[in-house]
């Protein structure tokens, strides 16, 4: 009876002794998912927010840390380079729009304008239009007509802008 019950004895103590580091395994597991999931939350919102100028460090926590971040690193890069091109293009294009000779309207679905080239404000007298609508107060009937007109058409018309007569070609297009 004294054997078995240190042969029991035996086991519990080492089936305790195991227990612990697997515990202890177990923790850490979970540890590294759920900081791998904070990491990739904080990468995705990143992303979602528009915010590529984050730099993620993961060496610290191991071989798979570091491929991982790297990889995040590398995507942030690749947003950058899209972002600085995108901007690069858009400048060259406001450029051109500004220095064109003729006048450039561009207004949204809700009459909001998004564009008006310096061409235009010169022949209009005007350094800005809010809305659609604005261009009513500059002449009634250069509204009229740029209110009907649809994508594709154009017009000839001959307007008083600040007691000149002057005639403009008017061309609708739909972007």
């Amino acid at each position: 009876a004294g054997v078995a019950y240190a042969l029991a004895s035996r086991q519990w103590a080492m089936a305790i002794l195991l227990f612990i580091p697997l515990v202890g395994f177990t923790w850490n597991l979970f540890y590294f998912i759920d900081q791998t999931n904070r990491d990739l939350a904080a990468f995705l919102k990143s992303i979602q927010y528009n915010d590529f100028t984050t730099t993620t460090s993961g060496g610290h926590k191991g071989k798979a840390f570091r491929t991982l971040h790297d990889s995040f690193n590398m995507i942030n890069r690749k947003f950058q380079d899209v972002r600085a091109e995108k901007e690069a293009n858009h400048q060259f294009l406001q450029s051109i729009v500004e220095h064109i000779d003729i006048g450039l309207l561009a207004y949204n679905q809700e009459g909001e304008i998004i564009l008006m080239n310096k061409a235009l404000q010169r022949l209009l007298h005007k350094s800005y239009l809010i809305n659609f609508a604005a261009l009513k107060q500059v002449d009634e009937q250069l509204w009229q007509i740029t209110q009907k007109l649809k994508a594709g058409e154009r017009e000839l018309v001959k307007l008083n802008i600040d007691g000149k007569l002057q005639q403009i070609a008017i061309q609708c297009a739909e972007l």
